[in-house]
């Protein structure tokens, strides 16, 4: 028996160990030294989740046989802190993992001698060609300082530097740059920047990979980064009429006006936001088709109260006709089509009669109609009861 209870309980609820994914995992990025000396070392790991940083990650850095085991927990700022002493060549795997995020398993060579100059850190300068916000948005030409650090023991002299775009969207411009000669453990920024274009299709959080290869007067190091895109994601939340007689609804023969509520589920604001309604009903027509909507920051809601569209609804239109409209939203350089139904009128009743014996249900059904009441019959109850 307690072999058929634990077996049936893993299998229905799942071992207990298990992490149980809430939602498809977010995207993550993590910054680390790709190379550490021999003897102590102490190093920054840094975390960001969908672009933002991310506390209470587990990251681990471990060698073979766990010579080296230093594990720490990302703080406010997305930054784990981890010291260990290398005494050997083997690599030091590093993972950091946290809950619903992609795990990261990455590593960090050892090195004996010389210079090793790779890649540290990068800014984002959209001022040319964006909007100025220091973050990429589809569409934009960016300018990209990348800083680098020599993390040998050597003085690291003709240092030069190429970038590659992994992602094939992401359209590399200025390719080559040059940095000062580096002693070890210095930094300096390339001059000048490089510099690439953010295709216009791309969503929000999606990474775009780069490959930098670094070359010196004695050696060549590649070292790959990601730089995320932000941007508006918008949603459908729901519709409001304001008819004549301020019963929530467009009713046969009624005017009425009509916002649309919308959400930003991305990160970035959606700031010029003009939209044209349309709709796919001859009983309905459109006499305001234009509106707008304020700025609408991330996980804000707003409507288009201030602006609101009109329509009427013809008075041969038969209760609960279903009209299909579609919302055309332009915020430059997005535009987003939302699909949404109304119902006109209410039909005033449902005979719904699962009964293998249909005459009752049909007897009701006929003398409502007789009374001029507008309903259905049906032995199956309909998925949605909005037209009743």
């Amino acid at each position: 028996f307690v072999e058929k209870f634990w077996k049936g309980l893993c299998e229905t609820i799942g071992d207990p160990e298990m992490n149980l994914w809430v939602y498809p995992p977010l995207r993550r990025q993590v910054t680390h030294p790709p190379v550490v000396m021999m003897g102590s070392n102490n190093i920054q790991v840094s975390v960001l989740v969908n672009g933002n940083p991310r506390s209470d990650i587990v990251v681990c850095a471990m060698q073979r046989d766990t010579v080296i085991w230093s594990v720490d927990t990302t703080d406010a700022s997305g930054q784990a802190h981890l010291s260990f002493n290398v005494s050997n060549m083997d690599t030091i795997y590093l993972t950091a993992t946290g809950h619903t995020m992609y795990p990261y398993e990455g590593y960090i060579l050892v090195s004996p001698s010389g210079s090793y100059v790779g890649y540290l850190d990068h800014e984002i300068d959209d001022s040319l060609g964006g909007n100025n916000n220091r973050r990429v948005n589809p569409g934009e030409t960016v300018l990209l300082p990348v800083r680098v650090k020599n993390f040998g023991v050597d003085t690291a002299r003709n240092i030069s530097g190429i970038l590659r775009s992994v992602d094939p969207e992401a359209v590399v411009l200025d390719s080559l740059t040059a940095f000062p000669d580096l002693d070890p453990g210095d930094s300096a920024r390339s001059a000048p920047p490089f510099c690439f274009q953010a295709d216009s299709n791309f969503t929000d959080g999606h990474q775009i990979n780069f490959l930098l290869i670094t070359r010196t007067s004695t050696d060549t190091v590649s070292s790959a980064f990601q730089v995320t895109v932000t941007a508006p994601v918008l949603s459908f939340v729901r519709d409001s009429v304001f008819g004549e007689n301020g019963n929530g609804i467009i009713d046969p023969g009624e005017t009425a006006d009509l916002t649309v509520t919308l959400r930003n589920r991305g990160h970035e604001p959606a700031d010029t936001n003009r939209a044209v309604l349309r709709v796919a009903s001859p009983y309905i027509t459109i006499a305001d088709s234009l509106g707008s909507y304020p700025p609408i920051d991330p996980n804000d809601t707003v409507n288009n109260l201030n602006d609101r569209f009109a329509i009427a609804a013809d008075d041969s239109t038969p209760a609960g006709t279903v009209a299909e409209f579609i919302l055309i939203l332009t915020s430059p350089p997005h535009a987003d089509t939302f699909n949404f139904s109304l119902v006109v009128g209410k039909m005033n009743y449902l005979v719904w009669n699962p009964d293998p014996t249909p005459d009752p249900g049909q007897s009701m059904h006929a003398i409502l109609s007789d009374l001029g009441y507008i309903g259905d019959y049906a032995t199956a109850l309909p998925p949605s009861l909005s037209l009743y």
